[in-house]
């Protein structure tokens, strides 16, 4: 198990070390005893309220998927928010806190929300075409057009940023729908790292071109980036905003969510999601450590025959 940091303990102590900050502590405390009553029902109604909002833009999208390419930020939106309640209920669940609610900390409908993430995923998956078409056309008619009239209104413009720019622009401008419909392979690394060296030239004190002052270069830029991202990191968007390997290292609430969802009768249809979530868990090796992933293979592969033998039974 992960040891366990109290973060307002660890405030509350930092504070009584220091003078004139009795009130802060007193602070501290309110907002512990505040989150203690409070954040388990708060986020038990948001996985609520996501299972039925997800369940409409999952069925929405599956009957129309051209709607995938303009919608897809919220695809990825939605995909993050269901992630990020899946991971603080799995936190928290093996340490809730004195509350007189601790029923809010167990979700017995948790696998209908893993599932719909994994139907989102596999609908981006299918129709990467149509993402990927979609922001093509955006990027070499809208995205490039705006750029150069931001461009074009410098007074001050140094010769090395403005190569930078210029080479924006011209990337932009030499796309066509012919390299989507010819499933041509995308690679925007150059840009986009050319978007991190503009930042920093123009981001140091004594700068010709400051970005601060410039807030609808950095505005289109940003969007430029997620627009390219679209096109060559879709797998990468994927695992970052819905990556469940926290379940790697919480074994036994992942077993319990599992066993609550078999006692479930209208949960069973989606208790394939538990055997899916396994194979999330090759994404907690860093390129560092490499010699983990046989374990982390293995560990996934042994639960996911485990899920599967009880699912078998139910069958």
């Amino acid at each position: 198990a992960l040891p366990i940091l109290h973060i307002h303990k660890v405030i509350e102590d930092f504070f009584g070390n220091l003078k004139g900050y009795g009130k802060r502590i007193n602070d501290v405390k309110e907002c512990k005893e505040h989150v203690t009553m409070n954040s388990g029902h708060f986020h038990k109604d948001r996985r609520a309220f996501l299972r039925t909002s997800v369940k409409e833009l999952e069925t929405i999208l599956a009957d129309q998927p051209g709607l995938i390419g303009p919608k897809a930020l919220f695809v990825f939106m939605a995909l993050s928010f269901c992630r990020d309640e899946i991971n603080w209920l799995v936190r928290h669940a093996e340490n809730v806190t004195k509350t007189k609610t601790p029923e809010d900390y167990i979700d017995n409908k948790i696998a209908e929300l893993i599932f719909l993430m994994e139907e989102l995923k596999m609908l981006i998956r299918k129709h990467t075409w149509v993402i990927q078409r979609y922001h093509l056309q955006y990027l070499c008619r809208y995205d490039v057009q705006v750029l150069s009239d931001i461009i074009q209104n410098f007074t001050v413009c140094p010769e090395e940023e403005s190569v930078i720019m210029s080479s924006f622009v011209t990337t932009l401008s030499s796309l066509t729908l012919k390299q989507a419909d010819n499933k041509e392979q995308f690679d925007f690394t150059a840009l986009r790292l050319d978007w991190f060296r503009l930042q920093a030239y123009t981001s140091v004190t004594k700068a010709p071109l400051h970005l601060r002052d410039n807030a609808d270069l950095g505005k289109v830029m940003n969007l430029i980036s997620f627009h390219t991202m679209m096109l060559d990191s879709l797998d990468e968007m994927i695992v970052e905003t819905s990556d469940l390997s926290t379940f790697c290292f919480y074994i036994r609430t992942f077993e319990k969510m599992f066993a609550l969802t078999m006692e479930e009768p209208l949960m069973l249809r989606y208790s394939i999601a538990f055997p899916m979530v396994c194979s999330h868990f090759v994404n907690c090796i860093h390129e560092m450590c490499p010699e983990e992933y046989p374990h982390l293979k293995n560990c996934g592969l042994g639960l996911c025959n485990t899920f599967l033998e009880e699912i078998s039974k139910q069958a």
